[in-house]
């Protein structure tokens, strides 16, 4: 989504010089000081204020977990959440599940995104806001080490090119192994997180190896009424119980390929258990790993 402010930049710049418009010329100083100001921190205001609650009705979102307490206290965990889609809006929407004693999800819980995210105007904000961090392997096994969970959307930007069929959802999964031998030499546990109903809010038509080489969707997407806005679909957060993992400082390839296996299998049955939630058409399709 954060392709759209490029356009929007330029339009008030045209807007502004050529138009002579007072209102273009105030939404361009609003860009240029939104990007010299810094992103801030977690706001648990944010967190728990009317925009979220306002998305949540939208979706009618709910969310599903184990028996609490699910987690073992003071262990971080690691959080993979499924499906990217064209924007992981039911990864978001989660955010304040974490530290819930009626959830069990753990707090603190860091969030992991694109790096890009966290440089654009606006969006550097409302992540850091989340309390959102890099993508990247040495701060994810900081925030282990340090004893906070972490977050991740393990997709990335290739899951909006593999994202559902009519028949069947899709997550890219089988060469996203890094989580894995992370969680390995952490010896966090790895708890499957899929967001039934995130994958029918958008589409996307855009460059699948420039959008991975930049690590950000290069493309047109679209929703509701044929416009850059979600379709109204029931989101629902599945939750699955944690894969005890044991600490190998030095993990093999048939270590991580174990593990791997293991987790792909217990998030399909995840999906399996809690697709009927979404009604009778989601009872017949499948999940499936690519």
């Amino acid at each position: 989504m954060a392709q759209l402010l490029p356009i929007i930049v330029a339009w008030c710049a045209f807007a502004a010089v050529v138009l002579r418009s007072p209102t273009a010329a105030l939404l361009l100083a609003t860009v240029a000081l939104a990007t010299a100001l810094p992103p801030g921190a977690r706001s648990q205001p944010f967190l728990h204020s009317r925009v979220w609650d306002c998305w949540r009705r939208r979706f009618r979102y709910s969310g599903v977990v184990p028996p609490v307490p699910f987690c073992a206290p003071g262990v971080p965990h690691v959080f993979a959440h499924f499906p990217h889609a064209v924007f992981p809006m039911g990864s978001f929407l989660s955010f304040p599940l974490c530290g819930d004693p009626a959830t069990g999800v753990p707090a603190p819980m860091e969030g992991l995104c694109a790096t890009v995210l966290l440089r654009v105007p606006f969006y550097k904000h409302v992540f850091a806001w989340l309390g959102c961090h890099p993508a990247d392997k040495p701060r994810m096994m900081a925030h282990l080490a340090a004893g906070r969970s972490v977050g991740v959307i393990v997709e990335g930007v290739a899951g909006i090119f593999h994202g559902a069929t009519p028949s069947a959802e899709r997550v890219y999964l089988s060469n996203r192994k890094g989580f894995v031998k992370a969680a390995l030499q952490a010896g966090a546990p790895l708890v499957p997180v899929y967001h039934l109903g995130a994958s029918q809010l958008l589409s996307f038509s855009g460059v699948a190896d420039a959008s991975r080489a930049v690590r950000a969707s290069l493309g047109v997407y679209w929703g509701a009424r044929g416009v850059p806005l979600p379709r109204r679909h029931d989101i629902i957060s599945l939750v699955g119980r944690p894969i005890v993992v044991p600490r190998v400082d030095a993990p093999t390839q048939e270590d991580v390929d174990s593990l791997h296996a293991r987790f792909c299998a217990e998030l399909v049955a995840l999906f399996d258990l809690h697709k009927h939630l979404l009604g009778p058409e989601w009872e017949a399709k499948t999940l499936k790993v690519v």
